[in-house]
């Protein structure tokens, strides 16, 4: 009799070392946004490409503190080196750093582009219909495309600090809950980790209160979309060259490319749905995609 595929469940020591990982990357978040605060100072470009590594070194600490493993039960680990007792022990399998090769890494490229292009422009167009303020011409929406590619190149460098955590330490640890459970909890504590730099952004003025909140929402309806890609793809890269692209609809509005006139909150909860609707077109295409990390073969019994 064969049994089949299983995520293994949520251990004591994993769920322990995930808590501690959370705990150091918001600890380091609040610690930077509040010395820009107490200096006065604007944050930086710079200080933002950094702050998206705190969650990368608050994991790869976690992990030497309380490794998903006991090192003691790495002597079961298969030939390959990857798994004990189905469960990853190589910081790449943690972290989904495997992108299948370079036409797994171009495929996942290619899709992450074209899911941010449709979460960008779709509610774009559609509160323009529905609100009769259309974008100002088609240059602002075409030209999205070609800069998600450029954008997404420069910059996976630092979204890449974030995913390894978000997307690859958390999401390999929660599997077990099924996939909405564990996007939502991740969507949520994710959230909750930019809470202090958009604190920081509404205190040196660069957005308003309303902008900020709505931002915030954003990133958690954000975040199954993302989830939705690493299990499509069985790796991070695709999460984080989403991730990479500096555009939305609300982008779109604050940058002048729609018409001022348009519902600020229709915008965005149009960008809210459309990401959600993504997440769950691409987790019921996933059934093409990679093998699981963390996945269990089929052993007789």
């Amino acid at each position: 009799m064969q049994r089949t595929n299983s995520v293994p469940r949520i251990t004591g020591r994993a769920a322990a070392g995930l808590v501690l990982g959370y705990l150091l990357a918001l600890a380091g978040m609040v610690a930077l946004c509040a010395g820009f605060a107490a200096g006065g100072h604007d944050i930086p470009p710079w200080a933002i490409a950094v702050g998206r590594w705190i969650p990368a070194l608050a994991s790869l600490l976690a992990l030497l503190v309380v490794p998903l493993v006991p090192r003691r039960g790495r002597a079961a680990e298969q030939t390959d080196g990857s798994r004990a007792e189905g469960r990853p022990t190589r910081l790449a399998d943690i972290w989904r750093l495997r992108p299948g090769g370079w036409r797994g890494l171009l495929r996942a490229w290619y899709a992450a582009m074209a899911v941010t292009a449709v979460a960008t422009i779709v509610p774009a167009i559609v509160a323009g219909v529905v609100t009769g303020t259309m974008p100002k011409g088609p240059l602002p929406l075409a030209s999205v495309v070609p800069l998600l590619v450029i954008g997404s190149s420069l910059l996976v460098v630092s979204t890449i600090g974030e995913e390894v955590f978000w997307r690859g330490h958390a999401h390999t640890v929660l599997r077990a809950l099924g996939f909405w459970p564990m996007a939502l909890v991740v969507a949520i504590a994710w959230a909750a980790w930019h809470v202090p730099m958009q604190w920081l952004y509404w205190r040196q003025g660069t957005f308003t209160a309303t902008e900020s909140i709505a931002l915030t929402v954003g990133i958690a309806a954000w975040a199954p979309l993302l989830a939705a890609l690493v299990e499509r793809f069985g790796s991070v890269w695709p999460a984080a060259a989403a991730h990479a692209v500096p555009f939305s609809a609300g982008n779109l509005l604050r940058e002048g490319a729609m018409d001022e006139t348009a519902p600020f909150w229709v915008v965005n909860a149009l960008t809210w749905v459309v990401m959600l609707a993504l997440a769950a077109v691409v987790i019921r295409w996933r059934g093409g995609g990679r093998e699981e990390v963390g996945a269990r073969e089929p052993t007789p019994s």
